[in-house]
């Protein structure tokens, strides 16, 4: 199974290195999304080990919240939830390297999204 890495900033100022679900907790997990590269929708499956408050936030190569994709509740268990393609005004981003987080109970996972037209 690949092993992708993304170091990703917030506001400007390096916060961390992220992992994909090879190395994330056991207590949730996002996963590889479909298709990737995508044109439109693309499917993201996420793991919950306890249901809660989740949040997958969408941002950009320069480390840059551009969206969200997701904000609720999630029951336990595995889900897959759809980006449009789309940001939050409506209009499409241009093609290139965004960034799907996953927040929840505290802990972060996130995966690299790859945007085509």
């Amino acid at each position: 199974e690949e092993n992708v890495r993304a170091i990703y900033r917030l506001q400007g100022e390096a916060s961390g290195v992220a992992s994909t679900a090879t190395e994330a907790s056991q207590r949730i997990a996002i996963g590889a999304s479909f298709p990737n590269p995508g044109a439109e929708a693309i499917e993201i499956p996420v793991h919950i080990a306890r249901g809660g408050e989740v949040r997958i936030d969408l941002y950009d190569q320069t480390g840059r919240q551009v969206g969200r994709i997701h904000q609720g509740m999630l029951a336990a268990g595995d889900h897959r939830v759809t980006w449009s393609g789309l940001l939050p005004a409506g209009n499409r981003p241009p093609p290139g390297v965004y960034f799907a987080r996953l927040t929840a109970g505290g802990e972060t996972s996130t995966v690299k999204l790859v945007l085509v037209r």
